[in-house]
């Protein structure tokens, strides 16, 4: 029992060493006051600017009703986009009917569907991916049973994908649902061209060749850039973040291990940098 409790404190104490350098990493890459004056000051020399910015749980938080903009941060947005120096594109899972609803008159481009459909500013809808849904058949009916055994679960059918939302159910619960349902979706797509992402309270199963980062491919590659931002708070936004360099602005929403470059705890504090940016002359 002396050496079981032994090796139960010495590993204790491994993980309290582990769980400190996490935070040690993320102080230094939060975004403090320096680090932003010197992104404010390469905005306003830059001749071309592209702005990356995902939508839920970074200009809005998750959970907000109905999920659109305040008009303080619409506003905002929309200077920055009428700026002919700027190239806005928001990147977003959601559906583009949404989006198409909900910024008809702010002028930026839009991915829909995690990269599935895209709209360049002042064109039409094109689809990006030749994606086929077929698999929904297969995967759907496990879905709609984890629904089932989780009361306050839901499911979101998308054109291109299946999420299961848990925001709503009691947590322990839910947690251990998770990891079942991640089992068994994991030996069904095995076989399948799928792909799963776990975001904030969902799991998503959309087809593999569809992701952000190949959508904003098509801005990223097209000239070379003054500035770069870009700023997401999941999984789905760590494509972007690691196809752009160290000198560009990547910023992670949420104190959560990245690969992004800097820190911001939360979609107010995101606001208030767009808010910073459409102040610039």
């Amino acid at each position: 029992h002396r050496y079981d409790i032994h090796y139960w404190a010495r590993d204790f104490m491994h993980k309290l060493e582990g769980i400190a350098e996490v935070q040690k990493s993320l102080r230094v890459k939060r975004l403090n006051n320096s680090t932003r004056g010197n992104m404010i000051e390469r905005y306003r020399e830059a001749a071309n600017r592209l702005i990356l910015l995902d939508y839920d749980g970074t200009l809005i938080a998750y959970g907000e009703t109905p999920g659109v903009l305040d008009d303080t941060t619409r506003e905002a947005l929309r200077r920055i986009a009428e700026d002919e120096r700027n190239h806005v594109v928001i990147l977003s899972g959601r559906q583009k009917d949404f989006l198409d609803r909900t910024l008809s008159d702010v002028p930026v481009n839009i991915v829909a569907g995690h990269g599935i459909w895209v709209k360049e500013k002042n064109s039409e809808w094109e689809v990006m991916e030749q994606a086929t849904p077929d698999w929904k058949e297969e995967i759907r009916p496990i879905f709609e049973l984890y629904r089932d055994r989780t009361p306050g679960s839901a499911i979101e059918e998308n054109d291109y994908s299946l999420v299961w939302h848990y925001r709503g159910a009691e947590p322990e619960l839910a947690s251990v649902r998770l990891s079942e349902l991640k089992d068994a979706l994991l030996s069904m797509i095995s076989n399948l061209d799928l792909s799963l992402l776990e975001g904030n309270k969902m799991i998503e199963i959309k087809n593999t060749d569809v992701s952000k980062g190949r959508a904003a491919a098509r801005w990223v590659d097209n000239r070379p850039w003054d500035f770069v931002l870009a700023v997401g708070d999941d999984w789905t936004d760590e494509d972007i973040f690691t196809m752009l360099s160290d000198k560009d602005f990547t910023i992670k929403v949420g104190v959560d291990i990245s690969s992004a470059n800097y820190f911001l705890e939360s979609p107010d504090q995101v606001r208030k940098l767009v808010k910073t940016l459409a102040e610039q002359p």
